[in-house]
C-alpha cells in the first residue's frame, strides 16, 4: 500500500515539472520577450529623463533650464545638453507660455516701472478716496511697482503738496510700516510736524510703534509737542509716548521740563509730569514735578504731580506733599495723603507734625497716611493716642483709635 502511494507522488511531480516547462516555452515564444534589454521592460526606465528629453515638448525643456534663465542667459546653449532653448522667435509661438522668454515677458508685463511723482501721488490719493475700484487699482499698481510702495509713501508723506496725498501715504504705511527701514522712519519723522492733524497723528502712531527714534530725529518730536497748531490729543500722545522710549528721550529732558512750565494747556503739562515721573528720576526731574505740585494753576496737574511723587518716593518731596494736604482741592489733598502713606518711615515724622494742625481735614489726612504706613508708623502711636483721648472732633477720635489698632496689628 505504501509503495503505491510513493509511485503516485512521483508521477504527480513529473507532471508538474512538464507543465511548468511547457508554460516557459510558450512565454519565451511571445514577441519581444527574448530581449536582454531590461531597461525597456522597467516602468521607471520608460519614464527616465533621457527618453523624454528626445521627444518632450519645448516647454518642458524650457522649465528644465530655469536656473540658467534666472541669471538672464535665456539664449545660452548648455554644452553637451539636450535641453537647448529655442530661438526667442520660435519660443514666442509656443502656446504654453512657459518657455524662458515667455516667463521674462510675463514678468515684464506684470511689473510697473517706477512712477513719477504725479503718478505716485494719484495712487495715494485714490487710496483714501471713496471710489473702491480706484482704491483697489492703486493698491495693485503699488504692489507691482518696481520701487517699494513703502518707500514711495515715505517720500510723499512729508513732501506731497496736497494734504489728501500725504494722508494716503500715511494710511498706506499704517499696516506696512517697517521700523527697521531707515528711509521709512525718516519720512514718518518728517511728517510729525505736518500741519494736518490727521497726518501728524498717523505719523506719531507709527513712530510710537517703532520705539526706534534716534537723537537726530527727536527734535521733530519736540517740535510736534510744542506746536499749538497740532491738536492737543496728538501732542499729549507724543509726550506720553516718550515714556516708552526712555533711552532716546534722555536727550530731550531739558526741553520736556521747560514744556512743563511754558505750555499754556493743563493737559500738556499733565502729560509732561507723567512722562518725567517715568523716565527722569534725577533731582532736576523731581524738582520739576514738585514745582508743578506747588505752583500749577490747574488742580488736575497738581493732583497728578502729588500722585507721581508718591511713586517716585523721593524724600525731598516730603515738605511739598505735606503742604499739599492744605490744598484747596480735595483730590489734590487726597493724592498727597496717599503718597505720604506709601513713603514709609521717612514720612512718619512730617505726618506726626501734621496731627497738630488746627485744620480738622489735615488731621484726618495725616491719620489716614500714618495708618497706610503700618508698622513703620509705630513712633506716632503716642501722638495718635492723645488725639483718641482728647481731640475735640469725634470723627478724629474714632479714626485715631482705629489707626492705633492697625499699626499695632501690623507689628
Amino acid at each position: 500500500m505504501r509503495t503505491t502511494t510513493d509511485n503516485e507522488h512521483g508521477i504527480a511531480i513529473v507532471e508538474r515539472t512538464l507543465l511548468i516547462a511547457a508554460i516557459a516555452i510558450l512565454v519565451i515564444a511571445q514577441p519581444g520577450c527574448g530581449s536582454n534589454d531590461s531597461a525597456s521592460s522597467d516602468p521607471i526606465a520608460e519614464s527616465s529623463a533621457p527618453a523624454v528629453a528626445e521627444t518632450a515638448p519645448d516647454s518642458l525643456i524650457a522649465e528644465d533650464t530655469g536656473s540658467a534663465n534666472s541669471l538672464g542667459n535665456s539664449n545660452v546653449e548648455k554644452d553637451g545638453s539636450q535641453d537647448t532653448p529655442k530661438d526667442p522667435g520660435e519660443q514666442s509661438n509656443q502656446p504654453t507660455g512657459k518657455d524662458e522668454t515667455g516667463k521674462q515677458a510675463s514678468a515684464d508685463s506684470s511689473t510697473t516701472p517706477e512712477p513719477n511723482s504725479e503718478v505716485a501721488a494719484a495712487w495715494f490719493e485714490a487710496i483714501v478716496s471713496d471710489d473702491i475700484v480706484a482704491r483697489d487699482a492703486a493698491l495693485a499698481e503699488l504692489a507691482s511697482a518696481e520701487v517699494d510702495g513703502k518707500h514711495l509713501a515715505a517720500r510723499l508723506i512729508a513732501s506731497a503738496d496736497t494734504v489728501i496725498v500725504r494722508r494716503g501715504a500715511a494710511f498706506y504705511l499704517l499696516e506696512r510700516f517697517d521700523e527697521r527701514d531707515a528711509l521709512q522712519v525718516a519720512g514718518v519723522v518728517d511728517a510729525l510736524g505736518d500741519d494736518d492733524a490727521t497726518v501728524s497723528r498717523m505719523a506719531l502712531q507709527l513712530i510710537l510703534r517703532s520705539k526706534r527714534l534716534t537723537a537726530e530725529q527727536l527734535p521733530a518730536v519736540i517740535k510736534l509737542m510744542a506746536n499749538p497748531a497740532v491738536d492737543k490729543a496728538t501732542r499729549v500722545k507724543a509726550i506720553r509716548g516718550l515714556a516708552k522710549m526712555p533711552e532716546a528721550a534722555q536727550t530731550i529732558l531739558p526741553e520736556l521740563r521747560r514744556l512743563a512750565s511754558d505750555s499754556a494747556e493743563a493737559v500738556v503739562r499733565s502729560a509732561v509730569v507723567y512722562t518725567l515721573s517715568r523716565i527722569d528720576n534725577s533731582q532736576d526731574g523731581v524738582a520739576c514735578i514738585i514745582e508743578r505740585l506747588k505752583t500749577d494753576s490747574a488742580a488736575e496737574v497738581r493732583q497728578l504731580a502729588a500722585a507721581r511723587l508718591g511713586r517716585l518716593g523721593e524724600p525731598s518731596s516730603m515738605p511739598a506733599l505735606c503742604e499739599a494736604l492744605k490744598d484747596a482741592d480735595s483730590q489734590v489733598r487726597q493724592s498727597a495723603a496717599d503718597s505720604l502713606g506709601r513713603m514709609g518711615s521717612d514720612a512718619v515724622g512730617p505726618l506726626t507734625e501734621q496731627l497738630k494742625s488746627s485744620d480738622v481735614e489735615i488731621r484726618k489726612l495725616a491719620i489716614y497716611a500714618l495708618g497706610k504706613n503700618g508698622t513703620q508708623a509705630t513712633s506716632s502711636i503716642s501722638a495718635l493716642q492723645r488725639l483718641a483721648e482728647s481731640d475735640g472732633d469725634e470723627e478724629i477720635r474714632k479714626l485715631a483709635e482705629i489707626t492705633i489698632r492697625i499699626i499695632k496689628a501690623a507689628n
